[in-house]
Formats: structure tokens, C-alpha cells, sequence
């Protein structure tokens, strides 16, 4: 069983990230009350561009570059082609962390 988190590359601001969702990610959903929503299958645009800014913050960060983003900022910066190309993959990363936790706990 592989517990690695899984990672999906992204590019925004001129710059290449992997995107992760850890347990940082996940704290600062939870902190802006959004971490139940995201669980929820019925994935909204607003769900999807809270999501992905958290990822970017997050890998930002992990990378040392001075870079944060908001929602509204993934909102105007990623196309519908885009959109439809990586929303499968962002949510799959959302759900990775407690997938991995619920395996070793079993």
C-alpha cells in the first residue's frame, strides 16, 4: 500500500508547483469553514477555486516562494478548458489525505 500523498503539477505565476493536499491544506479549509463543503460530491465552482488556491498557497509555501492567492484570483486565472481538464485531479487530491489516514487506521 502506497500512503505517499499523491501530487499534480501546476503552473501559475510563472511558476511550475505540485500541488498536494496535506494536512496544512486541509487545517486551512477547516479554518475558513469550508472543509465539510469540499467532502461533499456535489462539487461547486466555488468549491473547486477555494480548493485550488488553498493547493497553490500551500505549495507556494513548501517551495519558498512569496506567492498567495485567493479564490477569486483561480477564478479569473484558470479557463473552463483548463477547468474541465484538472478538476477531477484537484478533487482527487482533496480526498487523498483522509483516504490514507482511513487505510492505515483499518
Amino acid at each position: 500500500m502506497d500512503l505517499r500523498l499523491k501530487t499534480l503539477p501546476f503552473e501559475y505565476g510563472g511558476h511550475t508547483l505540485q500541488l498536494c493536499c496535506n494536512f496544512n491544506v486541509l487545517a486551512d479549509l477547516q479554518a475558513n469553514g469550508e472543509l465539510e463543503e469540499m467532502l461533499d460530491e456535489k462539487r461547486s465552482f466555488r468549491n473547486f477555486t477555494r480548493l485550488l488556491a488553498a493547493l497553490v498557497n500551500e505549495a507556494a509555501n513548501a517551495a519558498g516562494l512569496d506567492l498567495s492567492v485567493t479564490d477569486r484570483e483561480i477564478g479569473r486565472a484558470v479557463s473552463w478548458k483548463e477547468f474541465r481538464r484538472i478538476h477531477g485531479d484537484v478533487c482527487a487530491l482533496n480526498k487523498a489525505p483522509l483516504t490514507a489516514t482511513i487505510e492505515v487506521e483499518s
